[in-house]
């Protein structure tokens, strides 16, 4: 038996019209009354008394009104029960960390669209002092997740690649070297270098340069304030290597300039680091948003 008959076969009783009850149902006269003639036939009764003004219930028809009813109802708690349960908002909290320069250039889109979409997830952004630093955090659970140059393969954690980074050799507009087609490590001898301290991903990129070339350079500073080394190199207090995806106003503006290196490109890839059991719900999620949402991150950094 068809439930849809059933169910204009109720309409229409309570309606006491076809006309009335095919418009509840988004159907016209003519569709109801076939609909309750096909039922009759099936059913081998009468249900309806049918007059020009109005229709009424039959002996038979009251007689199966309130069965038809009941088995409406269990339709639509069938229905309803069908249906899967609605998301619960997922709600907690995360620690996130990486490097102060990093959470304004790279991971800023990340965090704002994750809040967005997670209103109820409080969002602990820490800046870390050093890249050792964010990783023995993520490994003693001080931390739930920690952007990080990749690969590290370290036991019990799980790694994931959102972008790459490049380290690009800066001077100031007004430098020498500026114009050089390929600048050689001779070119560099006695230069003053600004750098990065020695537990920052960039300065691992710096010294594998410096292996490579078989460069001793004459570090005059290190630092691990990305701003801060920009302002150095700006004025003209040394050189230095800076990442790619933070130094792109300073050199469209003209107040920095790139000088090209011989050799391989200095490039690392980054990504997310969280360990392999025991990150909340929060925090997987937020790792599952950064995966699907690479667009989120700098051109340079894609």
């Amino acid at each position: 038996m068809d439930l849809r008959r059933i169910q204009i076969f109720v309409a229409a009783a309570t309606a006491g019209s076809f006309t009335v009850a095919g418009t509840r149902l988004h159907l016209s006269q003519s569709a109801v009354s076939q609909q309750i003639r096909l039922l009759e036939e099936e059913l081998g009764e009468e249900l309806f008394i049918r007059s020009s003004r109005c229709v009424k219930l039959t002996a038979a028809g009251k007689r199966l009104f309130p069965a038809a009813q009941d088995l409406q109802r269990t339709w639509i708690r069938f229905v309803d029960d069908a249906k899967p349960p609605p998301k619960r908002a997922l709600e907690g909290r995360i620690a996130v960390g990486t490097s102060a320069a990093a959470t304004a250039f790279l991971w800023a889109g990340f965090y704002r669209g994750f809040g967005l979409e997670h209103p109820g997830v409080e969002m602990d952004l820490r800046t870390m002092a050093a890249t050792r630093a964010s990783i023995d955090s993520v490994q003693s659970g001080e931390l739930d997740v920690a952007f990080v140059p990749l690969p590290l393969t370290l036991p019990g954690i799980e790694e994931c690649v959102l972008g790459s980074q490049q380290a690009l050799l800066c001077v100031s507009s007004t430098h020498p070297l500026v114009g050089i087609e390929r600048v050689t490590a001779q070119q560099l001898d006695g230069e003053r270098f600004v750098i990065y301290e020695n537990s920052m991903s960039i300065r691992w990129l710096a010294d594998q340069f410096f292996k490579r070339e078989r460069l001793r350079p004459k570090i005059v500073m290190e630092s691990n304030d990305t701003h801060f080394l920009k302002a150095m190199v700006e004025v003209g207090y040394g050189i230095g290597f800076l990442p790619d995806w933070s130094i792109e106003r300073e050199v469209a503006e003209r107040r920095l300039a790139v000088v090209p290196i011989a050799g391989k490109p200095l490039q690392q890839k980054l990504g997310v680091i969280f360990r392999r059991r025991g990150t909340s719900k929060a925090g997987q999620a937020f790792v599952a948003f950064c995966k699907a949402h690479t667009h989120l991150l700098p051109v340079t950094a894609r």
